[in-house]
C-alpha cells in the first residue's frame, strides 16, 4: 500500500458485523462526529471501503454522451493481454488502500496498458499517477468514488477543471496516499515537464447482447474499465481464490460499487452463461491470482454497464529511457570492470547515449565501458541514458574494489509461541549486518499478503512489530533481511499456534473481516 492507512478498532467493527452482517437495512453501532455510538444501516460499502460508497446514479451524466458502438469482429475463444504473444502488456497490479477509488486506478490502468500496447513495449509499464486525479481533478471524484470515464475527460480537460493543463504524472512526481485531502500543490516541482497525454477516450453503455463488443474494444483498443457490483459472496471468494482456471459463478446484482479493467476472456460451454472475464484488480496482489480475476459473463453487473476505453497515440509522448545499470560488481585493485548497460532500452528505440559516472571522478560514454581502481573502496556508480530528444533516466549500481560485501547476519524473532487469535501479539525482530549497513526486513506471517519490505533500519535496531491471526491453527512465522546492496539474508522462522478456544471463528465471514483489518493497519511500527 502507498499510504499510511488509519487502523480500524478491530473490537468496534467486530461487534458492528456481528449485529449486522445482513448488508441491508439492518441497525448498526457507529460512531458520529462527537465519539458517541448511534444505530444507522449498514451497506457493504461502509464494511470495505475499498469499493465505492456512490454508485453511477449519484454522478451527473448529462457532459458524459456515450460514443458510438464498436463493430463487431472476429475473436478468438481466448484472449488475455496479460498473456499475449507470451508477454504480459497490462500494467503491474497497484493498491487502492482504505480510498474508494477503484474507478480512478481503473482509468489509469487503461492508459498504463493502452501505452505498453501501442509503443510495443511490455515492458515499459510507466506508473502514473492516481493521486494526481485525486488532488488536482476533483470533478472526477474521491474516495466516496467516481467514475473512470470522467477520470480521463478532466485528464485530457486544459482548463481549470482539467488542472489547466492537458496529461497525468508520473508516480514519482504525486505518490499515492490513500487520500483525496493531499494538495494538488505537493507535486514535483517541474510536473509540467513530466505529464503524459493521450489522444481521446470513450464510453458506450453495453447491453447483455453486447458481449462480443466488449471484445472486440477489449483486441482493438486494448484493456477496458468497467463497472461491477462488490458482494459479500465475491468478497469471501476473492480472499481465497488463488487458481487462475478458478471463476466466480454467475450472481445478478442490480448495482455497480466497484470499476476494475477487464484485460480478456475465456470462452467455455462446459460454463452456463458459456464463459468468463479475465480482470485485473486494485486491491493489491493478495487477492484473487497476483490480483487478477476471472468472472462468469454476465454476473455482477461487470458486462452490462459502462465500457470506458481510450485511444493512445505514440507520438503524443516520448517516454524516457529505462535504464539497468546492473551489477553491482567487484574486482580487485587495478583488475578490469567491465560495466554494462545492456537491458536498458527506450520504447521510442532512440537512446543516443549513455554516461557511466564511476564513482572516483571518472566518467565514460558507451553502453559497456571498461575501468580500474587504484584503491580499494566501495564506489558509487550510476549510468544516466539520454535519448534524441534529450530526456535522461538514471539507474545506480555499486563497485566493490578489494572489499567483499557481506549479507545481514540471519535475523532474530523474538515473541510468544502460543496466544488466542483475534489477539494484538507484540514481536521484534532484529538484524545485524557486519558492515554496519542499514537493512530492510521481508517478513511473511503465514496468513497474510505482504509483498514489500520494510526499512531501512540501522544494523542492530530492533524493530516492533503487532499482528494477529484470525484462525486457530500452527503458523511459522518467516523474515530475512537484506542491506543496501541488495544482499539477502538466510531465513529466520517462529513456529506458532493458536489454541482452538474461540469458537466465534467458525462463522465464515469472519474471514473477510480478518483480510480487510490485515488490508488497513494490522502490521504497525
Amino acid at each position: 500500500m502507498k499510504g499510511k492507512i488509519k487502523v480500524i478498532s478491530l473490537f468496534v467493527l467486530v461487534n458492528v458485523i456481528i449485529v449486522s452482517f445482513s448488508f441491508g437495512s439492518t441497525a448498526r453501532v457507529v460512531e458520529n462526529n462527537k465519539g458517541e455510538l448511534v444505530k444507522d444501516n449498514i451497506t457493504i460499502e461502509d464494511l470495505f471501503p475499498f469499493t465505492m460508497k456512490k454508485t453511477y446514479s449519484d454522478f451527473d451524466m448529462g457532459d458524459i454522451p456515450d460514443s458510438p458502438k464498436p463493430l463487431p469482429i472476429e475473436t478468438p475463444d481466448y484472449f488475455n493481454w496479460a498473456d499475449y504473444n507470451g508477454k504480459n502488456w497490462v500494467s503491474p497490479v497497484r493498491d487502492q488502500g482504505y480510498c474508494g477509488s477503484c474507478w480512478c486506478f481503473a482509468a489509469v490502468a487503461v492508459l498504463e496498458s493502452a501505452i505498453n500496447i501501442e509503443e510495443d513495449c511490455p515492458d515499459l509499464d510507466l506508473d502514473l499517477s492516481e493521486q494526481y486525479v485525486l488532488s488536482c481533478l476533483p470533478k472526477a471524484g474521491s474516495c466516496r468514488g467516481g467514475m473512470a470515464y470522467r477520470a480521463l475527460k478532466y485528464i485530457l480537460d486544459n482548463g481549470s477543471d482539467g488542472n489547466n493543463c492537458n496529461g497525468i504524472l508520473l508516480e514519482s512526481c504525486l505518490p499515492y496516499q490513500a487520500s483525496d485531502t493531499v494538495p494538488c500543490e505537493d507535486k514535483c516541482s517541474d510536473w509540467m515537464d513530466h505529464l503524459i497525454s493521450f489522444v481521446d477516450y470513450g464510453k458506450w453503455n453495453a447491453e447483455p447482447e453486447d458481449r462480443e463488443l466488449i471484445k472486440a474494444d477489449v483486441m482493438e483498443k486494448g484493456p477496458v474499465a468497467v463497472s461491477m457490483c462488490v458482494t459479500k459472496d465475491f468478497l469471501r471468494w476473492i480472499i481465497d481464490s488463488h487458481n487462475p482456471d478458478d471463476y466466480f459463478h454467475f450472481q445478478e446484482e442490480p448495482r455497480t460499487n466497484h470499476v476494475v479493467l477487464l484485460v480478456g476472456w475465456n470462452d467455455d460451454a462446459s460454463i452456463e452463461k458459456g464463459g468468463y472475464w479475465i480482470c485485473k484488480n486494485s486491491w493489491g496482489k493478495g487477492y484473487g491470482y497476483n490480483g487478477f480475476f476471472n468472472i462468469e459473463y454476465g454476473s455482477l453487473h461487470i458486462d452490462d454497464s459502462n465500457v470506458v476505453s481510450i485511444t493512445y497515440d505514440p507520438t503524443s509522448f516520448n517516454c524516457p529511457p529505462q535504464v539497468f545499470a546492473n551489477g553491482y560488481y567487484t574486482a580487485d585493485i587495478d583488475e578490469i570492470i567491465t560495466f554494462d548497460g545492456r537491458g536498458s532500452f527506450d520504447a521510442e528505440n532512440e537512446i543516443e547515449s549513455y554516461m557511466w559516472d564511476l564513482g572516483d571522478g571518472t566518467e565514460k560514454t558507451g553502453l559497456m565501458v571498461e575501468h580500474t581502481y587504484q584503491q580499494k573502496g566501495i564506489y558509487s556508480v550510476s549510468l544516466t541514458a539520454t535519448d534524441k530528444d534529450g530526456k535522461t533516466n538514471q539507474d545506480q549500481t555499486w563497485a566493490f574494489v578489494d572489499t567483499v560485501n557481506n549479507p545481514p547476519n540471519k535475523p532474530e524473532i523474538n515473541g510468544p509461541a502460543k496466544f488466542d487469535n483475534l489477539t494484538w501479539v507484540n514481536f521484534t525482530f532484529r538484524s545485524e549486518d557486519s558492515d554496519n549497513d542499514n537493512v530492510y526486513f521481508y517478513i511473511d506471517w503465514d496468513e497474510a499478503e505482504i509483498d514489500e519490505w520494510i526499512g531501512p533500519y540501522e544494523s542492530g535496531e530492533e524493530v516492533l512489530l503487532r499482528h494477529y491471526w484470525a484462525f486457530e491453527d500452527n503458523y511459522e512465522i518467516k523474515v530475512k533481511t537484506k542491506d543496501i546492496y541488495g544482499d539477502e539474508s538466510e531465513w529466520a522462522t517462529l513456529q506458532i499456534s493458536t489454541p482452538k478456544n474461540k469458537q466465534i471463528m467458525d462463522y465464515p465471514f469472519f474471514r473477510i473481516i480478518h483480510h480487510l483489518l490485515d488490508r488497513f493497519g494490522l502490521m504497525m511500527k
